[in-house]
């Protein structure tokens, strides 16, 4: 590609794609979540906490909490995660 003094960086080029190309969406894989709202109640009544609690110890707002225990979001994984850590830590002592 050819340079010019002023500017030292090769001139860019553009592809162009035809109208009728399909653009398929890649696909990402999910995260780790909680399957049900089952997953997490079952999780703090196992811990033997409150979702005040649980938002507390993890640094999580409370509403987020509520929105995991009521179905509105899912837990990210690595909530349940630490979550079930947390409870086996708790058995251990």
């Amino acid at each position: 590609m050819p340079r010019s003094a002023t500017n030292p960086r090769p001139a860019a080029t553009v592809s162009v794609v035809p109208a009728t190309a399909s653009v398929v969406p890649a696909t990402v894989p999910e995260p780790a979540t909680a399957k049900s709202v089952d997953d997490i109640k079952a999780l703090l009544r196992t811990a033997r906490l409150t979702q005040r609690e649980l938002a507390k110890l993890t640094d999580t707002p409370r509403r987020t909490v509520e929105d995991w225990s009521r179905g509105k979001s899912r837990a990210p994984g690595i909530a349940l995660a630490w979550l079930r850590l947390y409870i086996e830590t708790k058995e251990l002592s």
